[in-house]
């Protein structure tokens, strides 16, 4: 007889109801403001990597940047059969020669110039203080003495001789007080009573004679040696940044197709939009930049001349590189129209009125900046930073502070770029968790 099933047991065959499962929350990583803070926190210490071995980085990145500054010509060169490694060895010739032909004339004409600088207006600095009545000798002297006692003290030197200045001979009028048989007031007579015993000549300090020559020797044998390390890095800081240019010119167009595919495909556009929008700014200020330094250089050299600027090269060639730097070339203004009245106040040239001291240099300056600010910086550079006065001041004395001459070379383009950035990804963000949306 077959047994009853009982209801209380259940059919193995059947189905089990699974358990209520608690309700699990999301990992950490899963939030948004997690995995921003994580690329923050990748992205500075990326920074502080490359600034921890810019000694390496930074001749690869002077290749990278002449690659993307020349890429545009080697383009244009390969649209007509020209390989990208002809072109970019072409464009390596070119510069060299170029350069090295227009230095063999600019360079000795400028040493020239810097050398005349440097021995003509110290002395004719002191012409104009004897003919002005300037009591300045004494505080020369005071501050040549308080500079030795500072670098004797820095080589670890407390008890230097006296200078020379100390162990040169009394006045005359002291000299002859002294062949009366009188002393000044206040001084001590010599030993021996009134007969003038000699006195004895003190012995002479050896020890610290070889002490003093020991530490003078350190500092020769160190400066030396940071010469020659400063001259070795500098030839391989050349030739890594020539075969930097090389490779990555060569590749440039490359590059495109080797970082797409790592890019997430569901934000691609979005990247690449950015990233030509970076290449717009960043390009309209570099290749801008160097141009724009070219022609102030020329127009610098060509107006000071033209008005009888003393050391005009010299101050052309300055104003040039100082305008890579945005406001850094107005310093050339004041040294421009000083450097012309010491030249002709202690030469003595009536050719010269003080009229024509002014306004000759102030006038080749300012028709340099109009040109500069009217002509080449609508052509070259347009808008395309999108950045006003006040940005690029601050953003240039922030970069200067923060990595000295590297910061202020590189301020305005970083600055273009995150503005870029904080338009295309911050602002919205900030836009959407005001209006409720995140």
């Amino acid at each position: 007889m077959a047994e009853k099933p009982d209801p209380t047991r259940g059919d193995a065959s059947a189905p089990q109801p699974t358990p209520p499962t608690r309700p699990r929350g999301p990992h950490l990583w899963e939030y948004q403001w997690v995995r921003d803070l994580l690329v923050l926190l990748a992205v500075a210490l990326l920074v502080w990597a490359i600034f921890a071995a810019r000694a390496v980085v930074v001749p690869v990145a002077v290749g990278l940047v002449l690659a993307y500054v020349f890429n545009p010509l080697v383009a244009w060169a390969q649209r007509w059969g020209v390989p990208r490694w002809a072109g970019t060895v072409s464009i390596i010739l070119i510069c060299v020669l170029g350069l090295g032909g227009l230095g063999l004339y600019l360079v000795p004409k400028a040493i020239f110039q810097a050398t005349e600088l440097v021995e003509r207006v110290p002395e004719q600095a002191r012409r104009i203080a004897d003919a002005y009545g300037f009591e300045w000798e004494e505080a020369l002297m005071q501050l040549r003495s308080a500079m030795r006692r500072i670098l004797l003290g820095s080589l670890g030197i407390t008890d230097a001789p006296p200078d020379e200045d100390d162990l040169a001979p009394p006045p005359e009028d002291e000299q002859a007080g002294n062949a009366a048989g009188t002393s000044p007031a206040g001084a001590r007579p010599p030993p021996g009573g009134e007969g003038g015993a000699a006195t004895q000549v003190p012995p002479i300090p050896y020890g610290r004679l070889a002490e003093t020559g020991w530490v003078v020797g350190q500092w020769v044998a160190r400066t030396v040696g940071s010469i020659v390390a400063f001259s070795f890095y500098l030839f391989l800081f050349i030739l890594v940044a020539g075969l930097c240019f090389f490779y990555f010119s060569s590749h440039f167009d490359r590059l495109s197709g080797w970082v797409e595919p790592y890019l997430p495909a569901g934000h691609r556009v979005r990247i690449w939009r950015i990233l030509d929008r970076m290449d717009t700014a960043v390009s309209a200020w570099l290749r801008g930049r160097l141009l724009q330094c070219l022609v102030i250089a020329v127009l610098f050299s060509v107006g000071w001349w033209l008005v009888g600027t003393p050391y005009w090269l010299l101050l052309g060639l300055l104003g040039g590189v100082l305008n890579l730097i945005p406001y850094a070339a107005s310093v050339m203004w004041p040294l421009s129209v000083g450097l012309t009245w010491i030249n002709a106040a202690a030469g003595g040239n009536s050719d010269y009125s003080i009229a024509w001291v002014i306004i000759g240099p102030s006038l080749a300056y300012i028709v340099a900046q109009l040109v500069d600010n009217l002509v080449m910086e609508p052509l070259v550079q347009g808008r395309a930073t999108e950045l006003n006065w006040l940005a690029v001041l601050v953003a240039v004395l922030i970069g200067g502070s923060l990595f000295g001459f590297l910061g202020l070379l590189l301020a305005i383009p970083v600055t273009a770029c995150i503005k870029i950035l904080l338009q295309e990804l911050v602002l919205p963000r900030l836009r959407q968790y005001a209006s409720g949306a995140i």
